[in-house]
């Protein structure tokens, strides 16, 4: 719906995959590669677990950089009264990994200046191939 938050738009989109896991991305880290990378090897280390979250350097829970289980995801989303709410609501009653990113993969544009780092970033690891 018009002016809802990401949940509300997670949710309208829920029925286009179909698979075990669902991965809830931000569509403004320019590093995405490596965060689904990231999940899927952490789905496959510990794939009993309901769902799996990336916590930032800065030490904040990237709740749009995390994997759930479909199952979960499904019964959580139908808990919501208000799909207005944060991301953070589908993980409040799950028992969820937490895993550091190191890397900072998961660093997110929010201004210009987020944009010229991260092209400088992409620019710097493309030349020395790391």
């Amino acid at each position: 719906p018009p002016y809802s938050g990401p949940l509300a738009a997670i949710s309208a989109a829920r029925d286009l995959g179909q698979g075990e896991w669902v991965l809830l991305l931000a569509t403004d880290v320019p590093n995405i590669s490596a965060v689904i990378e990231f999940l899927t090897e952490a789905i496959k280390a510990q794939p009993g677990v309901a769902a799996h979250l990336i916590e930032s350097p800065n030490g904040h829970l990237e709740w749009l950089s995390s994997a759930m289980r479909r199952s979960d995801f499904e019964r959580e989303l139908a808990a919501q009264p208000d799909l207005g709410v944060g991301v953070k609501r589908l993980f409040e009653r799950l028992d969820y990994v937490r895993h550091q990113d190191s890397d900072g993969i998961t660093l997110d544009v929010d201004t210009p200046q987020d944009w010229h780092e991260a092209q400088a970033e992409w620019a710097r690891v493309n030349r020395s191939g790391t």
